[in-house]
């Protein structure tokens, strides 16, 4: 197995830049079937905002757009405060996605995960003002990885139906 070699922005300019040459173009998670060749690009915000919308401009400045997931329950910062909430409001002004990043580990092993993602998607969207129409798993149980979880239909702006 080769070197792990270390992120540099000049090494996913450059990935961002083959990928258009050869015809991709990134797209969100409603939107990826309007292209002929579409790839969606995610960032599950596991540790820093303040770095998430650093990734963020730099997407922007590269002409792209991705999906930032973000960790309501996360150890490392507080998505409802009112700096990180303006980070946030940032990273979306900026054309990205916001979406769900679901830590399974925080509920008990008899919930109803379903009804678990629903309620954080709710209070995500009051709390932030941000419409949510995507969720990830953080770190997903082997039960979560076999499940075929229907959470039903995220759309509309985000809208549970």
């Amino acid at each position: 197995m080769g070197k792990l070699e270390e992120f540099t922005y000049n090494e996913y300019k450059n990935i961002l830049e083959s990928l258009s040459y050869h015809g991709y173009k990134c797209a969100c998670y409603d939107n990826w079937n309007e292209n002929e060749k579409s790839v969606i690009l995610r960032h599950d915000v596991d540790v820093s905002l303040k770095k998430a919308l650093k990734m963020a401009q730099f997407e922007h400045s590269c002409g792209v757009v991705s999906t930032y997931f973000i960790l309501i329950t996360a150890d490392f910062y507080n998505a409802f405060n009112k700096r990180n909430r303006e980070l946030i409001r940032r990273i979306k002004e900026l054309g990205m996605e916001i979406g769900l990043h679901f830590d399974e580990t925080m509920y008990s092993s008899n919930c109803n995960i379903i009804e678990a993602i629903r309620n954080e998607i709710v209070v995500m969207q009051q709390m932030l003002n941000v419409k949510i129409g995507s969720v990830s798993m953080h770190v997903p149980s082997k039960k979560t990885l076999e499940a075929n979880y229907d959470i039903g239909k995220i759309g509309g702006g985000g809208i549970l139906e």
